[in-house]
C-alpha cells in the first residue's frame, strides 16, 4: 500500500470519528477519492436511494467540468497535502459559496423513480450496480442521462447495508482518460463501505436526536428542542433586520374535553393539531408543544399581518375537525400573534408578549385570533384584530 494511500484512510478514518455531520463526511470521502494526495480519480458522483425506495437522487459531487478547469485544479493542488484540517476548511468553503461546485448542482438535480427503467447507458450501468455488481467501463463514453456531462473510464460500486443497496458511488477519470484498473475498483469498493458506515451512523444519529426533539405526541419539537432553537432565530432576525413574528396557540376548553370525553379524545385533538401545523407551516417555521395544550410557532419573515392571516387560517381549519368520531365532540383555538418590535431586545420579551395576547384573547371569548398591533382585517369574515 502506498504512503498516499494510507494517508487517504488513515483522513478518512480520522474524519468518521471526529464528524457525524453526513455531509461533510461524504465530501471528505468524495474528496479524497478524487486528490491528487488520495485516490486520484478525475470526478467523483454519490446517488443515495431515498427512504421508502422509491427513487435514486443525486446527493453530491466533486470534479472539475472542464479539461480548463481540471488542470487548473491539478495545478493548485500540486502542492497541497491531503489532510482533515485542509479537507475541514474547503468544506466549509464549499457549503459557503452556492456556485463552488457546478457539477455538484447538477448531479444533484437528478432524481430516477425506482426500479430504473430507462434504456440509456447510465441506467443500464446503474442498475448493475444497484444490483450489487462492480460495474467497470473504460473507453467508452457514458453520457449523464440528459445533462452536459458525459462520464469517461468510469467505475461504479454499491453502498449495501445489511444487504440492502443504499447508493451508488461512481468515479470516472473524464480528462486524463487513465483507464480504471481492477485493483483500484477493489479500493473504491472499500471507499463505498465506508460510506455505507457513514450514512448509517448520520442516519442513526439523526434519529436519536429527533427522539429526543420530538414530542412524541404531536410530532412537532418539544418545549427543550424549541427554546435551544428559538434565540438563533431571534438574533438571525435582529441582525438581519428581517421580521419576525411568533404565534402562541391554546386549545379552548380543552381540560374540559379531557374530563367529558377522557383522555383518548383528548390525545387525538393534540396529534390532529400537530398534523395539522406540520401541514399549513413550511419548514422555515419553528413549531413546539410549548406544554399541555398550548403550541408555540417561531415564524421567520412574518409580519404581524401575514402572521395574523396564517394563525386565522390554521383557526378555521382546526375548527372544521372532529373527533372520536362524535360530530358533537368539537373544540376551538384561541392564537395571539406578536411581531419582533423595538421593545424586544431578546427572545424571551417577545415570548412573554404574544403569551399575553393570548391570554387576553381568551378573556375577551377564546376561539379568536389577537395581536399586539393594529391590524385591519382584509377580509371582512376575518376575526382578527388588537388586543389591549
Amino acid at each position: 500500500m502506498s504512503i498516499r494511500t494510507t494517508d487517504f484512510w488513515l483522513t478518512v478514518t480520522r474524519a468518521m470519528l471526529a464528524t457525524l455531520d453526513l455531509d461533510q463526511l461524504l465530501y471528505i470521502l468524495l474528496s479524497g477519492s478524487t486528490a491528487g494526495d488520495g485516490l486520484n480519480f478525475n470526478r467523483a458522483f454519490l446517488f443515495l436511494v431515498d427512504d421508502d425506495r422509491r427513487s435514486l437522487k443525486g446527493r453530491l459531487a466533486i470534479g472539475p467540468m472542464s479539461q480548463e478547469e481540471a488542470y487548473r485544479i491539478w495545478e493548485e493542488m500540486e502542492e497541497r497535502r491531503f489532510d482533515l484540517p485542509q479537507l475541514m476548511a474547503r468544506y466549509a468553503t464549499f457549503r459557503a459559496d452556492p456556485d463552488a461546485s457546478e457539477i455538484s448542482k447538477i448531479a444533484t438535480g437528478i432524481s430516477l423513480p425506482l426500479p430504473l427503467q430507462g434504456s440509456s447507458k447510465f441506467e443500464h450501468l446503474m442498475r448493475r450496480a444497484l444490483s450489487q455488481q462492480s460495474v467497470l467501463s473504460n473507453n467508452t463514453p457514458v453520457p449523464l442521462l440528459d445533462t452536459e456531462i458525459a462520464l469517461y473510464n468510469t467505475a461504479m460500486v454499491s453502498l449495501v447495508l445489511e444487504g440492502k443497496t443504499i447508493g451508488v458511488l461512481v468515479v470516472d477519470n473524464a480528462f486524463n482518460r487513465r483507464m480504471i484498473s481492477m485493483n483500484e475498483l477493489n479500493t473504491l469498493t472499500t471507499v463505498a463501505n465506508l460510506t455505507a458506515i457513514a450514512v448509517e451512523r448520520a442516519q442513526l444519529h439523526s434519529r436519536i436526536r429527533q427522539l429526543a426533539e420530538t414530542d412524541s405526541l404531536t410530532g412537532i419539537l418539544n418545549r427543550h428542542a424549541f427554546d435551544q432553537q428559538a434565540d438563533e432565530l431571534f438574533q438571525a432576525s435582529l441582525e438581519k433586520g428581517e421580521p419576525l413574528s411568533l404565534m402562541m396557540v391554546d386549545i379552548d376548553f380543552f381540560k374540559q374535553c379531557n374530563d367529558t370525553h377522557g383522555h383518548l379524545v383528548g390525545d387525538e385533538i393534540l396529534r390532529s393539531l400537530g398534523r395539522l401545523l406540520r401541514t399549513l407551516f413550511d419548514r422555515s417555521a419553528l413549531i413546539a408543544r410549548f406544554g399541555g395544550d398550548e403550541m408555540v410557532l417561531l415564524l421567520p419573515g412574518a409580519d404581524e399581518k401575514s402572521g395574523c392571516l396564517m394563525a386565522e387560517r390554521l383557526r378555521e381549519q382546526f375548527g372544521r375537525l372532529q373527533f372520536g368520531g362524535d360530530p358533537s365532540i368539537q373544540t376551538s383555538l384561541t392564537i395571539g400573534v406578536c411581531e419582533r418590535a423595538e421593545q424586544h431586545k431578546v427572545f424571551t420579551a417577545l415570548l412573554a408578549d404574544a403569551d399575553q395576547v393570548m391570554y387576553e384573547a381568551k378573556a375577551q371569548g377564546r376561539n379568536c385570533v389577537r395581536s399586539l398591533g393594529n391590524l385591519t382585517p382584509s377580509s371582512p369574515s376575518l376575526n382578527v384584530a388588537a388586543a389591549g
